[in-house]
Order: C-alpha cells, then structure tokens, then sequence
C-alpha cells in the first residue's frame, strides 16, 4: 500500500489537502487522507484510522490549542511533520457573533447566516426593518468603529502570537496586504490569493527543493488558485464604514456578494434579507430562541 500525507484542521486544511490532485508526482506516489479538527453539525467527530496514521509519512498538522492532532504519538518515527496556522481576521468584520436565531437546517447546513452580526442583532432586536433597520445600523456601525485602526496591531498581535510556534507562518503576509487585496469571503473563509501563499509556503516547507524556479512545485500553489475559490459560496460583505475607516483599496459599493452560492446580493440587500428573516423567525418562535 501506498505511505500516507496525512493533513489535518479545519475547511482550510480540507481545501489544501484536496490540492494534491493537482501535484501529479505526490498524488501517484501517496494517498492523501483528510481528517477535520472540528465536529461536524451532522456527521460529528473524524475517527482517525490507526492504519492510515501507520503509514504517515509526511503530517500537514494545523496547529490549534482546541483540537490538537489526537495520533501525534503514534506516527511513524519518520514521517515529517509540518506545522500551520488557521487563519481568520476579525477586523473586517468587528461585529462578528454567533447569532442562535439561524442554526442548522435543512437547506441550510450551518444556518442561513452562520456569521452573525452584532450590530444587526440589535438592530432587529430593536424592531427596525426596511430603511429606518439601515439607517439605525450604520449609525451603530459609525460610533463603534470610531477607534478601529487601534485595533489592527492588536488583531495582528494575536495572529502573530497564535502562529509562534507553527512552522509555516502567513500573518506578516495577511498584515502586508490585507488593505489591498481582499483575503477573506468571511472571518475565516480565505480567498484564493491567501490559500496560494498558504500553499507555496506549506509545499516550500515540505519539500525545500521546490524553492528552486526549476522544480515542478515551484508556486504550485500560485498555479492551482489562479482560477479557483473553493471557500466563496458564502461572502459575507464588509461594512462601507468598516472598509473607509480602514482604507480598503480593493472594496466597492457596488460589489455584490454570493448568498449560498446561488444568490448575489448587494450589502444594502445582505441586511435587509438577515434583518427580514431575523424579524419572521423570531415572529414564530414567539420571540424565543
């Protein structure tokens, strides 16, 4: 049987491992196995297959303080193991919370708005719909992100501290770039551009041959996410006053954003459907969650 890569973390590391269809030479000499590091709303927790770890011999481990790699101790004592962050930025989205209104459904496997909103919940919570639920909206957005910029050496901080230790690092990157390229769909749904860099950077590590121009992995990553964005089903918009006070240069009004994959929706129009929806289920429910 063929030895194992192994890669282990969240959807991020499922879209990196699923990257070695593409890596003609790895894919034919190895079995790639993905295991996620989270429990799933409906399929729960991944079983580690002893076998499969008995033949590891190359780790992809996302490093995470919650959910640790549960078969550390039983890889082969030489399979090479390389080390990498998650990556999420909240600064994009300040208002970031888990709203119990929308959990999973039928159509709607993590919920309708899996990213919930802050500042939306109160707004709703305050009975505002339509145009007067907008205006009162941005008028908490303003006065909330009057002070953002101080936040970006704290947001950067804690990616810095969380990835000390991981030896495939990318937040100097996010922080370089982050205003002028857009990196994330939502909070920790990377774009195309930052996937590529994870990649390069987790192939640069694994074999440092492939640092070489010559070498057919050379930006392999760079090659693969040219046309592809795996996590962009669900892009959930940047706030106007968000996006001016932090100077995003990438960021346009007129953008509209995918709902689900099979919607397009303007910011003004990703409101007033969360702030509608909120209003109709909480109506059913009694106002009870």
């Amino acid at each position: 049987m063929k030895p194992t890569v192994v890669v282990y973390g969240n959807c991020q590391a499922a879209v990196l491992a699923s990257c070695f269809q593409f890596m003609g030479d790895i894919s034919s000499n190895y079995e790639v196995v993905y295991y996620r590091s989270f429990v799933h709303p409906t399929e729960g927790a991944a079983i580690v297959d002893p076998e499969v770890i008995s033949r590891c011999k190359i780790l992809w481990n996302q490093i995470d303080e919650g959910t640790p790699f549960p078969q550390l101790a039983s890889l082969p004592q030489d399979c090479r193991t390389v080390t990498f962050p998650p990556v999420d930025i909240g600064l994009l989205w300040p208002f970031q919370a888990h709203d119990p209104v929308f959990g999973p459904e039928p159509d709607y496997e993590y919920g309708m708005f899996p990213y919930g909103d802050r500042v939306l919940m109160e707004t709703s919570d305050a009975g505002l719909l339509g145009a007067e639920g907008l205006q009162h909206a941005t008028a908490l957005e303003e006065k909330k992100t009057r002070d953002i910029e101080r936040h970006v050496d704290i947001e950067f901080s804690r990616l810095m501290r969380r990835e000390q230790d991981a030896m495939v690092r990318i937040a100097p990157f996010v922080l370089s770039n982050f205003k002028v390229k857009r990196l994330f769909w939502s909070y920790n749904h990377p774009a195309s551009p930052l996937l590529a860099e994870i990649l390069n950077r987790l192939i640069g590590a694994t074999w440092p041959e492939s640092r070489k121009p010559e070498h057919p992995l050379h930006l392999a990553g760079s090659r693969i996410f040219a046309e592809w964005e795996p996590l962009a089903d669900l892009q959930v918009p940047v706030g106007e006053t968000v996006a001016q006070r932090l100077n995003l240069t990438w960021w346009e009004p007129s953008q509209k954003y995918k709902f689900h994959g099979d919607r397009e929706l303007t910011p003004e129009e990703y409101r007033l459907l969360y702030l509608n929806e909120r209003a109709s289920r909480l109506q059913k429910t009694g106002g009870t969650v």
